[in-house]
Formats: structure tokens, sequence, C-alpha cells
């Protein structure tokens, strides 16, 4: 939005995220077909914005930039690893919608095929658009330059096309950021709502609109929680969430396949992991790297975070279990 209104500050900065957010809860606050329609509209002008970059860079590109290392590049040092360790961080929490469909997978159709093949197609497609993004910019903005910029989309397409294309490219991030912010709140809005219906959270969560047969609450309260999100400075809450985020869901996937298959053999598994437990020790090794990587400032916020999670579960799960009665208790036992 700066680009447009360069005296913006930071009142003016969480006046429009709360604006977006507002718009974002009317948009999802619809059945699930209506939103349907909503992201596949949202997805299509992402596509062209994605399209139109790689299309201008590979066209107008040039190699000594994109390839102009600096001494000593990939002499391992301290520095070196940590530098890694953030780009990794960042470009991690790029692709973190890749999983998104099983936010939704109970309004999917034929889930057990659907799924698997949109999260691979997801992981293969963001790789692809990913590294031809910043490979097309930097191929006609130095890298020295494109690291300090402030508008760097904006700066490449005026490079090549002039202030108008500048404009324009900013107009279609700014859909391209609206499209992420509606998916994500879309995905994490289910959240709330799968865990009350399996008994782990307030019931209220579990309720559906009564017409729209979504689940409303969950909704509101997400968004709500996102704009306040907004409020803090974009570094810090990516650091942030991924570091809490590393701890609690991604090494936790890990741990959570290798006690299914030597603790639960009766738990059916239908999907199969090659080469098991190679990529999961690959997995854990990249997890661990950026999380170490990260400071220890977050470090410290994900294992309190993950703290704070298995102390209010404990205390849910006591809560629960005293407002069983006695047989109910034996069942549960059981």
């Amino acid at each position: 939005m700066s680009y447009f209104w360069r005296s913006i500050g930071v009142w003016e900065t969480r006046a429009v995220v709360a604006g977006v957010g507002l718009l974002l809860i009317a948009l999802l606050y619809r059945n699930i077909r209506a939103v349907g329609k909503l992201t596949v509209i949202l997805w299509a002008g992402m596509l062209f914005t994605v399209a139109w970059v790689i299309f201008a860079g590979l066209t107008n590109f040039r190699g000594s930039l994109a390839f102009d290392f600096p001494e000593g590049a990939f002499t391992f040092t301290r520095g070196f690893a940590l530098g890694l360790g953030g780009a990794m961080l960042i470009a991690m929490y790029d692709f973190l919608g890749y999983y998104d469909i099983c936010y939704v997978a109970g309004e999917v159709r034929e889930p057990a095929r659907v799924i698997p093949r949109a999260i691979l197609l997801s992981v293969v497609l963001v790789t692809l658009i990913y590294a031809a993004m910043n490979l097309s910019i930097i191929g006609v903005v130095p890298w020295r330059e494109a690291m300090n910029s402030k508008f760097i989309a904006a700066e490449f397409m005026e490079r090549i096309y002039g202030s108008w294309a500048g404009a324009a490219i900013t107009v279609l991030i700014l859909w391209t950021s609206l499209a992420s912010c509606f998916a994500l709140m879309l995905g994490y809005s289910r959240i709330p709502f799968a865990a009350a219906r399996e008994g782990y959270f307030f019931p209220a969560f579990g309720r559906l609109h009564p017409t729209g047969h979504f689940p409303h609450n969950s909704v509101l309260v997400i968004g709500g929680l996102s704009i306040l999100g907004g409020m803090l400075t974009l570094d810090w809450v990516v650091s942030a969430l991924m570091t809490a985020r590393i701890l609690v869901q991604f090494v936790g996937q890990i741990a959570a396949v290798h006690w299914l298959r030597t603790r639960r053999p009766d738990v059916e598994r239908p999907f199969r992991i090659w080469l098991y437990p190679l990529p999961s020790l690959v997995a854990l090794a990249g997890w661990s790297f950026v999380f170490v990587t990260s400071g220890w400032t977050f470090a410290i916020y994900g294992v309190l975070t993950l703290a704070a999670g298995i102390g209010a579960f404990w205390i849910w799960e006591q809560t629960r279990k005293s407002s069983l009665s006695e047989p109910e208790q034996m069942e549960d036992r059981r």
C-alpha cells in the first residue's frame, strides 16, 4: 500500500489491516461452494501476477547479474549457516500454503485422492514458481540493489516497461496478498471447528451456520485473531510463527508418524512413506537447522508456545474427565 500512499504511518497501516481483515471475514462468511468460487477467482489473479513477473524476467534476463556471486560466497562459516537458516525460514514461510487443503478435508470430494495430489502438485509448482520469480528479478535488478529495495517487484517492472507497469504489478501484488490471506483464514477457521467436533475445544466452535452450513463462530474468531496479528511487524510475525510451528506441528508430525508405526500398528494407515525413515530424518534435520538458526529469542518463544499448549491441553483434559460420570470415566480409560 505504501507504494501508492508514501506517507502512510503505523496507525494508517493498522487501519488498512483492520479493513482488509473485515473484508476477508465478510467474504468467508458464506457456504463452501461460494467460497470455492471466490478462491478460484483470487487464484487466477495470483497466477497472472507470477506469470507476468516470470515472463518479464526471462525475456530480459542477464545471467551476469543473476549469478554474480561475491567472493567466498560458498565458504562455510557461522555467518553462512545463519544466513542460510534465515533465508530458509522465509522460504518455508512462503511455502506454508501447500497443506492448507488438509484443513478443509471434510468439505473436499474424494479426499483420499484429491488431497495427496494437491499437496504434491503444490510443492512442485510452488518450488518452480518461487525459484523462477527470484531468478527473474535478480536477472534484471542486481541482487545488491534488490535486497535493499522496499518495492522490488515495482522497481523490476519499471526498469522493463516503465512507471505504469510498477503501479500495475503493485495492484496485482495486493490482489495476491489478499488471496493468500483469504486461503489461510479459510483453512485455519476449520481447525477450532474440527477440534470442537472431536471434543477437544469449546463446543461453540463446532456449530454450523443454520443456512450456510459453515463454522461461522470459528470464522469470526480466527478473523479477529488474524487482525490482531496484523498489528505486529511482519518480520516478527514470520519468525515467531515459524519457530512455534516447527516444534508444535512439523517436528510433532515426524514424532507422530514414528509413534503410530511403532506403538499403534493396528491403526489403518492408507498412505505409505517411501524409503521410511529416511524422509523423516531429512525433514527433522532440516527443521532443526531452521529452528536453531532463528535466534534465541524466537527459539525460546517456540519452546514456550509448545509448553503452553501442553499445559492448556492437560488442564482441559482434567476438567473434561472431572465432568464425566463414573461409568463414562471407565469407558474413557478403556
